[in-house]
């Protein structure tokens, strides 16, 4: 596997069929992709649909803050959550986090975020092996690392990507000193913040994401089948290559180092490609 999409969200393409041929047709061009999903009571399902296609794909099990509605089915999502993490060997956990925009915290307060979240660090915490998480932080970054801190999640264990990270410098410093990464969006080089992040981070604690496709797709021909296969493909390349542009210098072997270093031990696949 040449290059790896830590944040896709394959579930959105909604046709099994057109799911299983794009899986196979990005592994031709050397992609891999991270599936994350919004809500645990839908991870099986994505599982289901991956039954014996490429081992360039692994199914990331989440629970979006956008996707809390309340304390009742915040339980109910979270006990499914838990069940899956114990029974399938999980180490893939994403998208998880905090999004403290005026019009999320009216369909999720804050508290019952904090709450979400923390039951779930606390059970990847007793898991006796590694995690790789995908976490969203809007507006809400600092409250993220002060919960790692409080339940004490070793960064050296678990790793912890902060996925189209947009908060502060502090925080990103904080981050990558907890032995944090974060993946590169096209996004963060349209804006002169997210480009001098691009700088400051080490490059060893970069990946790639594309956060793909923004909503529930269903493909009309092959032709739009292959135009995404195409999208998925540029938009990795071009990522690597404008952030080698940036830091002036080559990143095409860290990252696919980084990719290894982050996912090795988990996907054993990835080492072999």
């Amino acid at each position: 596997m040449v290059l790896l999409d830590s944040h896709y969200h394959l579930d959105y393409l909604q046709d099994l069929t057109q799911r299983q041929a794009f899986i196979n047709q990005v592994h031709r061009q050397g992609i891999g992709l991270v599936a994350q999903t919004v809500l645990p009571s839908q991870f099986s399902a994505l599982v289901q649909s991956l039954a014996g296609v490429s081992s360039a794909v692994q199914a990331s099990l989440g629970f979006h803050p956008w996707w809390i509605q309340s304390e009742s089915q915040a339980q109910e999502e979270l006990a499914t959550f838990e069940d899956l993490l114990s029974r399938r060997h999980q180490s893939f956990i994403g998208e998880i986090g905090l999004d403290y925009a005026p019009k999320r915290l009216d369909q999720a307060p804050k508290d019952l975020q904090l709450a979400v979240l923390k039951q779930i660090l606390l059970a990847i915490k007793g898991l006796d092996r590694p995690a790789v998480l995908s976490v969203h932080t809007v507006r809400s970054t600092s409250d993220f690392l002060d919960l790692l801190d409080q339940i004490d999640l070793d960064g050296r264990v678990h790793r912890v990507i902060l996925h189209r990270f947009n908060g502060t410098s502090d925080e990103l410093t904080r981050h990558i000193r907890r032995g944090g990464y974060l993946s590169v969006h096209p996004s963060h080089f349209t804006r002169k913040k997210g480009r001098a992040y691009l700088r400051q981070v080490p490059a060893d604690r970069l990946l790639l994401e594309t956060d793909a496709p923004t909503e529930a797709i269903s493909l009309a021909s092959d032709q739009e089948l292959d135009r995404l296969v195409q999208a998925e493909v540029h938009s990795l390349e071009e990522i690597v290559t404008a952030l080698s542009d940036l830091r002036q210098t080559d990143m095409w072997a860290q990252i696919q180092a980084n990719q290894v270093q982050v996912y090795g031990d988990v996907w054993p696949a990835i080492e072999k490609e």
